[in-house]
């Protein structure tokens, strides 16, 4: 009975609330220190602005992302998709990179090219 209630009390102070991760509350302090015996960087302490509360952040607007944040918003989650340049797209938007699969298609039973241009 006690093991069980100290492995309850360590998984409890190991887990971080998401107000906690927010910085709404200060967290639990940690049952050990993994970064005792590891080189450490210190660095000054700064504010960093929150522009929103989101449950799911995607971050790159490729394809990848941009049908991951579609899913997300899909099943009723608050989404944001990051992307550092000004478009999404990833590789195919930037530099025309033609291996998606979307530029060819099969169109009653046949194998056509839908996308024209690049070869």
């Amino acid at each position: 009975m006690a093991a069980a209630a100290e492995n309850s009390r360590r998984r409890a102070a190991r887990s971080v609330t998401r107000a906690a991760f927010l910085g709404h509350t200060a967290p639990e302090p940690r049952t050990r220190d993994f970064a005792c015996h590891r080189p450490h960087v210190t660095e000054p302490s700064r504010q960093t602005p929150v522009y929103g509360d989101y449950e799911v952040v995607v971050v790159g607007g490729g394809p990848a992302g941009i049908a991951a944040a579609i899913a997300a918003g899909r099943s009723g989650r608050s989404t944001i998709c990051i992307e550092r340049y000004g478009f999404c797209g990833g590789a195919g938007t930037a530099a025309g990179l033609s291996t998606f699969c979307g530029l060819h298609a099969v169109i009653h039973g046949e194998h056509e090219q839908i996308v024209h241009g690049y070869r």
